[in-house]
């Protein structure tokens, strides 16, 4: 799977009107690649730099919190500049209203289905800790809490470097530091998280220490 996006399941067969369209800023949609929790996730290319990228497009009704939240999502990871962290390029509204979002393409397995093919070596591991906690730091030093932090939300990019290049997706659950989350995965919350208290980055480090746990 390469993109973008949040618990991604397969797609449904059927039309969809954006299929073809030439969204805002000249991207054309070219094929539908999943769907998570706020919105679904298409393969689209920039017509004019001709390149392919991820394009994240929200529900034509939302309401007020969830258009927040995007808004919210869409401001933290621009303001990251990290090698670790997925690159949004471009943010901006259908022609029928729907807010969309779009991210750098990126080829590669999720933490998850690598942790599903068995233990990793020991050096393999604690390098794709040592890049995760560095995406997190940068999310933190910028003054936020990505809250979902999770295998499924980690891609491995193959580069031309020794080790892959991991990047965290998906910062639709962030918040300010000191503030509450609205979700989240439960099986990687901190108690603090999980009662719906106030989280600071200690959040995140607990839930990467649990996704280390499950690449050893």
């Amino acid at each position: 799977v390469d993109l973008g996006g949040r618990r991604i399941i397969k797609k449904e067969t059927g039309s969809d009107e954006l299929i073809g369209a030439v969204l805002p800023g000249q991207y054309r949609v070219a094929a539908e690649l999943g769907r998570g929790n706020f919105g679904v996730i298409y393969r689209a290319h920039h017509e004019l730099m001709d390149r392919d990228v991820a394009i994240k497009v929200l529900p034509a009704r939302l309401d007020v919190e969830a258009s927040r939240r995007f808004a919210l999502e869409i401001r933290t990871v621009c303001k990251l500049n990290h090698r670790n962290v997925v690159r949004v390029l471009h943010s901006d509204v259908t022609r029928d209203g729907r807010m969309f979002v779009a991210m750098e393409l990126l080829d590669g397995p999720t933490l998850q289905e690598v942790i599903a093919r068995g233990a990793a070596a020991p050096a393999a591991a604690l390098e794709v800790t040592r890049q995760l906690l560095a995406g997190l730091a940068a999310a933190h030093d910028s003054g936020f809490v990505h809250a979902d932090v999770k295998p499924a939300n980690v891609i491995l990019v193959e580069e031309e470097e020794d080790a892959p290049r991991v990047v965290l997706l998906d910062f639709g659950f962030s918040c300010l530091r000191a503030e509450r989350s609205v979700g989240g995965t439960p099986a990687f919350m901190p108690p603090e998280q999980y009662r719906g208290d106030r989280i600071e980055a200690s959040a995140d480090v607990y839930a990467a220490a649990l996704a280390a746990l499950r690449r050893a």
